[in-house]
């Protein structure tokens, strides 16, 4: 039988009496953990070499070749497998433990790869053996699920179903891995388009805390599976009390228990360094630091932290990463507590390096986005610290990388397959210059609860950093106020809306006064911002500056990071030759409302006599029919009905899936301006072998509400410019509110005129437009901004 890349790996483990293995992890490409595994291999101990090979796999299967990495991963399972079939199980089980260890690197190595049958087929070999061997199904629990995770990428729904439903079944909904497989089968290939977990900072910690007692109960049935009755008795009777004491009653007795059951691990573990027992003092001086009154005493903190500090030791020293990764964030708490603010910044740091390995092994930009989840505070806390040290370079980069990953990443994949360049540096290291080179600001935001950070990037590279008195919880009650139309109205006779949300959202702006002052911020300069979360729904540009809307002061576009900034202007501004437009009115408007009908078809009609423009109207405008237009380097006009989620409705829906742009559908023209029936909405825009090239498009949404868009799991604005831009389009003009069909059609025309026409930049065409619309001598009047403020440029602004 030839010989497989395998085999040298495994005999050379076999051979006790060379250090053969050991030459051959020296061979391997640098790593951290690669010269405590070669220590390991040299040792003729069986048991050592394990532990040798598995260091350089679980490496390599992270972040290294996955090609290599495989190899290492299944030798190491068919070298466990050997020395049990010679030798027994080992001491401490480490053969049988390496075989399920093993196999998990291989299923995560054949995710990276995209090899997802062969994925299923390595798990279900090692339960199956192991099974044989007689391990319990208590210890095989994570292989079950990471089996159910590999039928989920496989495509197998009904067999993931099935095997889900068993475990729990069985009992076993309280492992880690069932929610999130759950979440995952549910709603497939959603990772980065789940919207935000808006509950309170209590919920979620005490879901946390419940999740992490019932993952240590299920750790000590495996390891004491004699005291599974009592472990299974005490679950039940804290979910019990849970019903029924208040929720911090609840929650300290969970505590309570908890460090009952992380020593009691520790005890059956036999003490010692393996990973096991790491992860109980881990798990034990976590606890510390739930506690309300131990997690704030000085004394008790600085022992948790030399703990954890040597835990991280130990494991780094036994090339134990995941363990090494988890000691990291109740060490910055400590870190934080105690007021080392340069120790904190480190550990957040490290933890930033994990989260960004994590990314690399993950080929899909929209399943990759949502990595950063585990952390959920990470870049808040971590600008929190860097704004004490007036570090506003990483500051900078902490925000950029805080948002629009699917978006940067898909650029950044794009830039690489057509050898294009792209910035591989954080944005500090690179964006000064290139905004001195473009003669514009850049403005970034990242928002915490009660406040937002921004780093304003000058005309002259120049970095300017502030912490505004604004944030999430303060936008959350505005949000429904943002339409102009509501302003000083009374909906009913207890209530009147305010009339003044321009001047409550000028904490955003007003600390650029001083930039004025010096002459670093000058009127008629273009400032591009990009916004996050909340911040998406807000039209800069109408918020008070110096007593009148920023647009009055300087032309202003919007983008999803300084990703896509590099992306929309590295090449020259070029205006498109081509013109495509859209009008869909619905039935009753088509019979009843000819004006509206009328005022639909303006710009169409406009852009059809000056540009040539192909017209789509009315029955003929569905979506195979916009599939065969030609939307590459185009302009793309859509007069239509547009929708998206409304918040406060209960069950709110996801806008990846329910907000869009209502076309005709069967040759019928829509229902009603919320039929969905042909609605373009941004998973059809991303599908894949979808039709919609837009690389190098401008597009206009007169549609209303097209704008909108909700912070998804990556950090993206899930809506229709962010999967617009995805798919190429170079610029884009979307709007806020609902808006008037015959002002926005106004509004339309005049933009074009200046832009196509009268030859200005896209951005001064934006600004003529909206300043040609808007009274000057009552900016503020809501009757008037709702027709002037509407729509935002986002994209090349040239």
């Amino acid at each position: 039988m030839p010989m497989t890349p395998i085999d040298p790996w495994v005999e050379a483990a076999l051979d006790r009496r060379t250090a053969a293995l050991a030459t051959l992890i020296g061979s391997l490409p640098r790593s951290h953990s690669q010269q405590q595994a070669i220590r390991l291999a040299a040792s003729p101990e069986l048991e050592s070499r394990v532990y040798a090979l598995r260091a350089v796999s679980q490496e390599h299967a992270v972040g290294g070749d996955p090609h290599m990495a495989l190899v290492l991963a299944l030798a190491g399972l068919q070298f466990c497998v050997r020395c049990y079939e010679q030798y027994g199980p080992g001491m401490a089980n480490s053969f049988l433990f390496g075989v399920g260890q093993f196999a998990s690197d291989a299923h995560r190595i054949y995710d990276r790869l995209d090899r997802h049958q062969e994925q299923v087929a390595i798990v279900d070999q090692a339960i199956t053996w192991l099974q044989a061997k007689g391990v319990s199904p208590h210890d095989m629990a994570d292989l079950r699920f990471l089996r159910i995770e590999a039928l989920i990428e496989y495509g197998a729904l009904e067999q993931a179903s099935a095997a889900l439903a068993l475990e729990m079944a069985q009992g076993n909904a309280t492992h880690h891995l069932y929610a999130l497989l759950r979440q995952r089968l549910d709603e497939r290939l959603k990772e980065s388009t789940e919207l935000p977990d808006h509950r309170s900072a209590e919920e979620k910690a005490g879901q946390e805390r419940k999740q992490t007692l019932h993952d240590a109960i299920a750790g000590l049935s495996s390891i004491a599976p004699q005291f599974g009755p009592l472990f299974d008795q005490l679950r039940e009777q804290l979910q019990a009390e849970a019903e029924v004491l208040p929720p911090k009653d609840a929650i300290d007795r969970a505590n309570q228990a908890y460090e009952q059951l992380a020593a009691f691990l520790e005890l059956q573990a036999g003490g010692g360094g393996g990973q096991y027992q790491l992860n109980a003092a881990i798990q034990r001086a976590s606890t510390v630091l739930a506690d309300d009154q131990r997690g704030k005493d000085p004394a008790q903190l600085r022992n948790v932290r030399q703990t954890l500090e040597r835990i991280r030791q130990q494991a780094r020293a036994q090339g134990l990463t995941d363990t090494v990764e988890d000691t990291l964030w109740p060490l910055y708490l400590c870190h934080k507590r105690l007021g080392d603010v340069p120790a904190a910044i480190a550990t957040l740091q490290a933890i930033r390096e994990f989260v960004r390995q994590h990314r690399e092994r993950i080929a899909d930009p929209l399943k990759r986005a949502g990595v950063a989840q585990k952390y959920p505070h990470l870049y808040v806390e971590l600008c929190a610290l860097l704004v004490k040290t007036d570090d506003r370079r990483e500051l900078l980069s902490a925000i950029e990388e805080a948002k629009g990953r699917a978006l940067a990443d898909t650029l950044a994949i794009e830039a690489r397959r057509e050898d294009l360049p792209w910035p591989a540096s954080p944005a500090a290291e690179w964006l000064p210059q290139y905004m001195a080179d473009l003669g514009a600001h850049y403005l970034s935001f990242l928002m915490d609860s009660n406040c937002t950070y921004a780093v304003l990037v000058d005309k002259a590279g120049s970095l300017h950093a502030a912490t505004l008195p604004i944030g999430e919880d303060i936008l959350r009650t505005l949000r429904r106020d943002f339409d102009p139309s509501f302003w000083g109205k009374r909906p009913t006779m207890f209530e009147r809306r305010p009339d003044d949300i321009p001047q409550r959202l000028s904490p955003l702006l007003n600390w650029l006064e001083p930039l004025v002052e010096a002459g670093l911020f000058q009127a008629g300069d273009h400032l591009c911002y990009a916004p996050e979360g909340l911040l998406y729904l807000v039209p800069l540009h109408y918020v008070d500056f110096r007593g009148a809307p920023l647009v009055a002061f300087c032309s202003l576009s919007r983008c999803h990071g300084a990703a896509m900034l590099w992306h929309t202007t590295r090449q020259p501004a070029v205006t498109p030759r081509h013109c495509v437009a859209i009008t869909v009115p619905t039935a009753e408007e088509a019979t009843e409302r000819p004006d509206k009908v009328a005022a639909f078809g303006r710009t169409p009609r406009w852009l059809a006599e000056h540009y040539g423009a192909t017209v789509l109207e009315h029955t003929s405008a569905d979506l195979p029919s916009l599939a065969r237009q030609q939307l590459h380097g185009a302009i793309v006009h859509f007069a239509t009905h547009g929708i998206f989620p409304d918040h406060q409705m209960q069950g709110n829906r996801n806008p990846y899936y329910h907000s869009g742009l209502v076309l005709a559908q069967n040759h019928r023209l829509p229902g009603r301006a919320s039929d969905t029936m042909g609605l373009l909405a941004p998973a059809r825009i991303m599908e894949r072998g979808s039709p919609f090239n837009l690389v190098g498009s401008h597009v206009t949404l007169q549609a209303c509400v097209s704008g909108l868009a909700e912070e998804g799991m990556g950090g993206d604005a899930l809506g229709l410019e962010w999967s617009l831009l995805m798919a190429g389009a170079s610029s884009i003009l979307s709007t806020h509110w609902n808006v008037d069909v015959a002002t926005s059609a106004d509004f339309s025309i005049r933009f074009y005129d200046h832009w196509l026409r009268k030859g200005l930049s896209r951005a001064h065409a934006w600004r003529e437009a909206m300043l040609s619309l808007m009274d000057a001598a009552a900016p503020f009047k809501g009757d008037n901004a709702y027709h002037w403020a509407p729509f935002s440029l986002a994209g090349d602004w040239r």
